[in-house]
């Protein structure tokens, strides 16, 4: 079996356990839990919620991040520090400011299958399913049995 036919294998399997599980999680949603979409004009440029109905999420430590940061700033070879900054706003759901540093952290470390793929992750919630992809599957190139 080629080595292409097996990446294209696993990335849709990948794609489809994703879409799946979007669909899964949606299904217990009750419809009113919709409302109509505000118009253009009044809508705020807000990142798209994605925690479960009646959560919220976590909050950004602010003092941990100004450290991180600053461990940035004074070591520009430091990928860690840009990773987890990525992954404090991820957490707080803070999605651009997470897909800012981790692009930082891929800048210095371009070959980390977990960063792109978090990266991809931060780009679906941004609602950027072909951006999202597009990490996944370089994901993919890098580490073949990357999950």
């Amino acid at each position: 079996m080629k080595p292409e036919s097996i990446v294209l294998a696993v990335a849709g399997t990948f794609f489809g356990l994703l879409i799946g599980w979007i669909i899964g999680s949606q299904a217990g949603v009750p419809r009113a839990a919709f409302s109509p979409a505000p118009t253009v004009a009044t809508q705020p440029a807000a990142e798209p919620a994605s925690t479960p109905q009646g959560q919220q999420p976590r909050p950004l430590d602010e003092s941990q991040a100004q450290a991180l940061r600053t461990a940035a700033e004074r070591n520009p070879s430091d990928a860690a520090s840009r990773v987890q900054l990525g992954n404090l706003y991820f957490d707080a759901e803070r999605f651009t400011e997470a897909v800012t540093w981790y692009e930082a952290a891929l800048k210095v470390n371009p070959g980390d299958p977990n960063v792109t793929t978090d990266l991809g992750v931060a780009f679906y919630y941004l609602n950027q399913a072909d951006r999202a992809l597009q990490q996944f599957d370089r994901s993919l190139e890098m580490d073949p049995k990357h999950v």
